[in-house]
């Protein structure tokens, strides 16, 4: 109903209550470029992984390099956008999602989103799926994550050709012809 061509709705109150709770939870006044580029990627993934509650701060540390100690305390404070349960009492709950798709829509729409949580689909594309082949990468077989195994090639194919991406693509295809294993 929201998308509908001509709806009463729209979209507007939607866009205003989530910028409030990004707003409300991370005052752009207040965050330093360290932390926004952490929030950035905990909300590149939140908009843009594969299966929806497929991920994990234990993942996205061990596939993007930002500890669980530093995802956590972000993604409790969007509880209210994200379902997330970091509670010892809920074990294996701990995967995070979007609490609705209008949630993931609104943060790779920059008209809607805007500057400060705008997440950029191509860029942010390439970036996980740079992440997830340096992992698949660095790690021995066994020890690889299903998430990266599994959604690598989704990430590439909607990857704008970042130079980092660029760079994981084409050590990763002179090692295939140049190392003998």
């Amino acid at each position: 109903l929201l998308l509908t061509p001509g709806n009463t709705y729209g979209l507007a109150h939607l866009d205003l209550l989530y910028r409030t709770v990004l707003e409300t939870a991370f005052p752009p006044d207040d965050l330093d470029p360290a932390t926004l580029k952490r929030l950035r990627l905990i909300l590149g993934w939140i908009a843009l992984a594969q299966e929806s509650g497929s991920v994990s701060p234990d993942d996205v540390h061990t596939i993007s390099r930002i500890p669980s100690s530093e995802s956590v305390p972000i993604l409790i404070k969007l509880r209210s956008v994200v379902h997330f349960y970091a509670e010892a009492y809920m074990p294996g709950m701990k995967n995070f999602t979007a609490m609705h798709v209008t949630f993931r829509d609104f943060l790779i729409d920059h008209r809607r989103c805007g500057d400060t949580f705008y997440v950029d689909p191509g860029r942010m594309h390439a970036r996980l799926a740079a992440d997830c082949l340096t992992h698949l990468s660095r790690s021995r077989v066994g020890c690889q994550l299903n998430y990266a195994k599994k959604f690598w090639e989704n990430h590439v194919s909607q990857a704008a050709p970042t130079e980092r991406l660029i760079r994981v693509l084409v050590k990763i295809f002179t090692n295939l012809f140049t190392v003998k294993e």
